[in-house]
């Protein structure tokens, strides 16, 4: 990316590296905090919605490109709220 900046102006510059969270600590942060708190805002239990670890793992590494875990709770948030009785409900009418 650095490439794009001219060799002068890239001179003067302080470039900072930052370092992404590692795609372990996102599934760590995945299974002990967006889990537990997308199953009760859809008014699920454990019993309903289980998630492999190997799922979570795929899931951080291919579809959640960020540095965070935005997308990663974005995307628990839905597969969850496909998952909900109020969901269900919709689907078979």
């Amino acid at each position: 990316m650095l490439d794009t900046i001219p060799e002068p102006l890239r001179d003067r510059m302080e470039i900072m590296r930052l370092q992404a969270t590692p795609k372990t600590d996102k599934a760590h942060i995945a299974e002990r905090y967006l889990f537990p708190s997308k199953i009760e805002e859809n008014g699920l239990t454990k019993d309903r919605l289980k998630f492999r670890k190997d799922a979570v793992r795929s899931s951080s590494r291919h579809y959640t490109r960020e540095a965070g875990v935005r997308n990663l709770e974005r995307n628990i948030g839905e597969c969850a709220a496909n998952k909900a009785p109020h969901a269900e409900g919709k689907r078979k009418n």
